[in-house]
């Protein structure tokens, strides 16, 4: 699937990009969604205040320091998440996609701890803190979902830890390929590049850098080009880079 397929994805609930009131009932991938395991059908009087909505690449859902209202799960699409640091630089501290949700940290009352910003076009629902708390109330296996998010998002960031700050550039984008070709799930190992300057955000290290590196895993066939920022992956090369 190319990036211009996914984009004729149908959405349940929005046309021509105007907010809708959600319609998790029809969510062709609720399995996936914060909802998961609720009863649905019980859930209607609750389900009123979630707006779902699709969003352009670059618009930012939220910033870091900004009073909590809503936790924002994703449908379709990919966010970073961006750190501010004392010097006022930037820094991407994970990507997220299809069934993540983001700032978790609002259910404890905490002002979002990073930015969010779309990667590509983003389809999502918007679920405010107060919704959550009253289905907590009718349906408690909320929490069994709530919680399973925590210790994800833990696991992956202790995951960018190790993976991405160990090894030589080469070593390190490999990795990421992989991690990337895991979140973005398209067929035929295929997988979306995001821009290198976001990579290099993600790696600490420089746009020519990750230019050049780009480069080599192309002339030794770890990825090759399909169309703009769309490649194929060869996994078991990049495997064997990366373990190296």
């Amino acid at each position: 699937m190319t990036a211009n397929a996914s984009k004729n994805i149908p959405s349940v609930c929005l046309e021509d990009k105007k907010i809708r009131r959600a319609d998790c009932q029809h969510c062709s991938i609720r399995h996936r969604m914060l909802f998961a395991p609720l009863d649905i059908d019980k859930l209607t009087p609750w389900l009123w205040p979630i707006n779902h909505m699709i969003c352009e690449a670059k618009t930012r859902l939220y910033h870091q320091g900004q009073p909590p209202q809503s936790v924002f799960s994703i449908r379709r699409g990919f966010v970073k998440l961006i750190q501010l640091n004392e010097n006022g630089e930037e820094h991407i501290v994970r990507l997220l996609g299809p069934g993540s949700c983001l700032g978790l940290e609002a259910l404890l009352q905490q002002n979002y701890k990073q930015t969010a910003e779309a990667l590509t076009e983003i389809d999502f629902c918007t679920v405010p803190i107060k919704t959550i708390f009253e289905i907590e109330k009718e349906q408690p296996t909320i929490h069994e979902s709530l919680t399973k998010q925590w210790l994800q998002q833990l696991a992956e960031a202790d995951n960018w830890l190790s993976q991405f700050f160990t090894g030589t550039i080469k070593q390190r984008l490999c990795r990421f390929l992989l991690m990337q070709h895991r979140l973005q799930q398209m067929p035929d190992d295929q997988l979306l590049l995001i821009s290198n300057q976001d990579i290099a955000s993600v790696l600490a290290t420089s746009d020519e850098s990750i230019s050049r590196c780009i480069s080599t895993l192309r002339s030794c066939g770890v990825i090759q080009r399909v169309e703009k920022r769309i490649y194929t992956l060869d996994i078991p090369l990049a495997e064997s880079i990366a373990a190296d």
